[in-house]
């Protein structure tokens, strides 16, 4: 029997489908941070993955970062699994999605180099708050965490899913300094992990050049090293051999040229130029 939805019904579905997902402020040592899964397999984190932790961080961050002290038991958050429905609006499957990358998201780490933390944040009961200083922090040159300490509610598809988040993380959340805007609606229509690495890369790049509202195009320009260093491949491989992966069939191109204009991706011996214009982003 097929009964008809009323007006009311048909107008918050189309909301939810059109709903703006917003930006998250995503510290700059986590955009330059690589992720991957602590135990080998077949699969790495995916696009659909880093667009779910995103949106974790980014409904986080509204708990967490208008706080002035935070202690320990601020590290739980708590969301309606129903929210994730809004990350896929036109896929009927979006439950077995979000299964998917919460899994994988759950046995996933995080490696930061040179990320400045306040001293002792594993330690304290108040990991953080607005009376620090700068005397009151210190630079890891080298840490791993969990991208998420635990994950739960979600195996048996209960209506609330629960999460610990590592100081680390939590931290990247509340800071107020040295982030960058980062577009969710822009990741949810990056169709390559490599192309919301990029993606990410090239904010950070226009945020702390200041050349966001910059009305020319501008050139950046990656060596073999910072290929290595964006993109972080498992295995060390030619630099031919790293564009070839990062840009099957010109994904690359195809994807970051539905969000700047004029968008070129050159490829030379030992580096790639990368062209755009930032003032005419389309996201």
């Amino acid at each position: 029997m097929i009964t008809e939805r009323s007006p009311e019904k048909l107008i918050m579905e189309n909301f939810e489908k059109k709903m703006e997902l917003g930006k998250v402020y995503k510290y700059n040592p986590l955009i330059l941070a690589s992720m991957t899964i602590k135990e080998q397999g077949r699969n790495d984190l995916n696009n659909v993955d880093i667009l779910v932790f995103n949106f974790i961080l980014q409904q986080y961050q509204k708990q967490i970062r208008q706080k002035l002290f935070v202690e320990t038991n601020h590290l739980s958050f708590t969301m309606d699994f129903d929210d994730f429905k809004h990350l896929f609006p036109e896929n009927p499957n979006w439950v077995r999605a979000t299964l998917r990358s919460l899994r994988r998201i759950r046995r996933a780490e995080v490696e930061f180099q040179k990320i400045k933390v306040p001293k002792g944040i594993i330690e304290n009961n108040t990991l953080f708050s607005n009376t620090l200083n700068q005397d009151d922090f210190e630079t890891l040159n080298f840490h791993v965490c969990s991208l998420l300490s635990s994950i739960s509610g979600f195996e048996k598809r209960e209506e609330k899913v629960s999460f610990i988040f590592d100081p680390v993380i939590a931290f990247c959340a509340w800071t107020k300094k040295n982030y960058t805007h980062i577009s969710l609606e822009t990741i949810k229509e990056l169709k390559s992990k490599y192309s919301q690495k990029l993606y990410e890369f090239i904010e950070y790049y226009l945020s702390i050049n200041k050349k966001k509202d910059s009305r020319e195009i501008i050139e950046i320009s990656l060596t073999d090293k910072n290929i290595q260093e964006i993109f972080a491949p498992k295995e060390k491989s030619s630099f031919s051999l790293i564009l070839k992966k990062i840009n099957q069939e010109n994904i690359l191109v195809k994807d970051l040229s539905q969000v700047y204009e004029n968008f070129e991706f050159q490829k030379g011996k030992k580096e790639v130029i990368i062209k755009l214009t930032p003032q005419n982003r389309k996201n």
